[in-house]
């Protein structure tokens, strides 16, 4: 939950949006990143995300299906052409909101942990045989895990926290650029 309002409002302040909603992405077999396709041009926000993101309504936007609240949002002109490389992952984390006003926070996670957040939320999950995980899954979601940097973005579910959301995100991104161009974090 999240995802798309996250992501339009990363577009909205001038970043490239390669998909609003799911990834097809294999570990790389060298030591580069593993590189991942643009998806569809388009995001599928709510009327409220849509207000607030973007600070317009649905009017004239299609819808994503028929019955549907969310509206497509057209992300041609600032889509990649090309797969790009995969740096980090951030996966989305919420506070408890009855525990009063929360701050925004990147927690690093370790191989073994990665892993398991991966296939937690990896979509494949939907079409594996109820007998157990496929293993060569599980053995792509390891090495993705050894070879990207993943954390959890942990933050109010209020879209109030989007601004410090988006500050964190670059600030954890800045952090990570120069500990690799200083060769203090291997990736």
């Amino acid at each position: 939950m999240g995802k798309s309002t996250t992501a339009s409002m990363f577009y909205e302040r001038g970043h490239k949006l390669l998909s609003d909603d799911l990834i097809a992405c294999r570990p790389s077999s060298t030591d580069a990143p593993p590189r991942v396709a643009p998806g569809f041009p388009w995001m599928k926000l709510g009327e409220h995300s849509l207000g607030e993101v973007f600070e317009r309504s649905g009017d004239g936007l299609e819808r994503s299906v028929p019955s549907s609240s969310k509206r497509i949002v057209p992300t041609h002109e600032r889509q990649p052409d090309s797969p790009l490389p995969l740096r980090h992952i951030y996966v989305l984390g919420y506070h408890d909101d009855n525990q009063g006003p929360q701050e925004v926070k990147i927690e690093r996670v370790g191989a073994k942990q990665a892993c398991l957040v991966l296939l937690s939320n990896a979509f494949v999950q939907m079409f594996l045989e109820e007998a157990g995980a496929d293993p060569e899954h599980l053995d792509r979601c390891a090495a993705l895990a050894r070879q990207v940097p993943v954390s959890v973005l942990v933050r109010p579910q209020s879209t109030d926290a989007l601004p410090s959301i988006y500050e964190a995100v670059l600030r954890d991104t800045e952090s990570t650029r120069s500990s690799n161009a200083s060769g203090n974090v291997s990736q």
